[in-house]
C-alpha cells in the first residue's frame, strides 16, 4: 500500500489497500452550451465542470484463509455495485479527508492466480467513476446573524476551490403561536448591492392619475403607501414608475408585491408589459382584503433601460400598495411557501433535503421538500451575495429573523 494514501470505500469495506500508484482523474472542463447563433466564442460562456472522472485503482486484498478472502472480494463487489458510494481518502498523516461520491462502476477484475490460490492475496483492478469534486467538512458561514425585512448578507472569503453548496437556516425572531413564516425565500444576488437594489416603496413613485400617497395603515413601512380609491375610478389606472430603470441590476426578477384591498371589497393588481405602459394581463392578481399580503406578479426582465410600473383596479372601496420586492433569479434560488403552516424555521439543503419546524412541541425537523421550489444553492466563491426574503403570518412589514448558514467546500484532490 503506498505510504501516503488512505482510503474507505462505503461503510461495508473499510480499509481499503491501495496497491502501486493511483489515478484519481482529472476535473474536466467545459464551456457552456448555447443554441444562440450569435454566441459564437466561448470566452463569453460559463465555464462547467459536468464531467464524471474516472479513478483507477489496484486493490489489494489479503485473507485469514480462503474463505476470508472469498468474503472480503464479495464485499468488495457488493460496494462497487452500489448506484451512490463515497470514497474518502487522504494523504496518510494529514487531518483532512476528502469524501467522492462515487456512482455505479465495472465490476472488478481480479486474476484466479498463484498468489491468491498459495498466499490468499488477491490484487483487484477498479475503476471508480465519482463526481468530479471531493467534498469537505462543513464550514460555519453565518451564526444567527439578525436581519430585518428583505435583507443582503455578504458571503466574505469562501474556501476551497469549486463553487460550495450553501446550506442556510432562517428562523423567527418572534415569539408567538399562528403568527409563523408564510414564505421564505433564499437567492444569489451581486455582491456590493444592497436591500434597496431590490426593495422599493410605492408611495415613492410618481403616483400617475388618481393614485395618491396613503398613510391610513400603520403596517405599512413607514405607515405610508400607494393608495386607489373606487370613487375616483373603478377601471385600470397605471400606477407608474415604481422601480426606477437605474435602481435594480441587469437581470431577471421575480416581482412581489406587499398590497391590499379594503377590508370586503375587491381590487386587482398587475404589472406593465416590458417596453411599455400597458398592463399585462397574465400578471393580474386578486387583492386580499383582510390583510396586507405579498402577491406574486411573476417574472420580469430588466434590461437596465426601462422602469418597473404598476397597474391598479378597485372595484369597490380602495385599494393600496406598500412596497415591491424584486426576487433575483439569475443566479439561483430557492423558497419554502405554506400559508397553512405555522412555520417557525427553515432549513434550505441540496436538492431534495429542505427541512422545516413548526412551533408546535415537539419541534422537531420536518421533511420540507414538498414545500419547495427551485433547488440547493451552490454558492459562487467571489462576486456573490445573499438574498433573504420572509413573508410572516401577521401584520408585521420587517420581520426580525435570524440567519445561520454552512458550506459543504470542494476540492479537485485534497484539503
Amino acid at each position: 500500500m503506498p505510504e501516503y494514501l488512505e482510503a474507505t470505500l462505503g461503510a461495508l469495506f473499510v480499509g481499503l489497500k491501495l496497491w502501486n500508484e493511483v489515478d484519481l482523474g482529472t476535473v474536466t472542463y467545459e464551456d457552456e452550451e448555447t443554441t444562440n447563433i450569435y454566441v459564437d466564442i466561448n470566452t463569453q460562456l460559463a465555464r462547467r465542470s459536468g464531467k464524471l472522472r474516472q479513478q483507477h485503482y489496484t486493490i489489494r486484498l489479503r485473507g485469514a484463509s480462503k474463505d476470508d478472502l472469498i468474503t472480503q472480494e464479495n464485499a468488495l463487489r457488493t460496494e462497487l455495485g452500489k448506484e451512490v458510494n463515497t470514497l474518502v481518502m487522504k494523504p496518510k498523516n494529514a487531518t483532512n479527508a476528502v469524501t467522492f461520491v462515487v456512482r455505479r462502476n465495472p465490476a472488478l477484475a481480479a486474476p484466479f492466480d498463484m498468489r491468491y490460490e498459495k498466499a490468499n492475496i488477491a490484487y483487484c483492478d477498479v475503476v471508480l467513476v465519482t463526481e468530479p469534486w471531493g467534498y469537505g467538512d462543513a464550514v460555519a458561514l453565518f451564526e444567527a446573524v439578525v436581519l430585518t425585512g428583505p435583507s443582503v448578507v455578504e458571503f466574505g472569503t469562501l474556501v476551497g476551490q469549486g463553487d460550495p453548496r450553501l446550506a442556510p437556516t432562517v428562523t423567527r425572531n418572534w415569539s408567538g403561536a399562528g403568527v409563523g413564516m408564510q414564505f421564505v425565500c433564499v437567492a444569489l444576488c451581486a455582491a456590493g448591492t444592497t436591500a434597496s437594489d431590490y426593495v422599493y416603496q410605492a408611495e415613492a413613485s410618481d403616483l400617475s392619475g388618481f393614485w395618491y400617497d396613503y398613510s391610513g395603515n400603520a403596517n405599512c413601512v413607514g405607515g405610508r403607501a400607494a393608495r386607489l380609491d373606487a370613487s375616483d375610478s373603478t377601471a385600470w389606472e397605471y400606477c407608474g414608475t415604481v422601480v426606477p430603470a437605474g435602481g435594480p441590476p441587469v437581470g431577471r426578477y421575480r416581482v412581489m408585491v406587499r398590497a391590499r384591498a379594503t377590508t370586503g371589497d375587491e381590487g386587482y393588481l398587475a404589472k406593465r408589459k416590458q417596453y411599455s405602459t400597458a398592463r399585462d394581463p397574465s400578471s393580474v392578481v386578486t387583492l386580499n382584503h383582510d390583510v396586507l399580503a405579498w402577491h406574486d406578479l411573476g417574472e420580469w426582465v430588466h434590461y437596465g433601460s426601462d422602469p418597473l410600473r404598476l397597474w391598479g383596479k378597485a372595484v369597490t372601496g380602495g385599494i393600496y400598495v406598500d412596497q415591491v420586492v424584486l426576487v433575483p433569479v439569475d443566479f439561483g434560488l430557492v423558497w419554502y411557501s405554506d400559508p397553512a403552516e405555522d412555520t417557525h424555521s427553515v432549513r434550505f439543503g441540496w436538492l431534495y433535503d429542505h427541512k422545516f419546524t413548526t412551533t408546535g412541541a415537539p419541534t422537531v425537523e420536518l421533511d420540507a421538500t414538498g414545500r419547495m421550489q427551485g433547488h440547493g444553492i451552490k454558492a459562487p466563491r467571489e462576486d456573490f451575495a445573499l438574498f433573504v426574503f420572509v413573508e410572516p403570518n401577521g401584520s408585521d412589514p420587517d420581520p426580525s429573523v435570524l440567519l445561520d448558514a454552512t458550506y459543504l467546500t470542494r476540492w479537485e484532490m485534497f484539503r
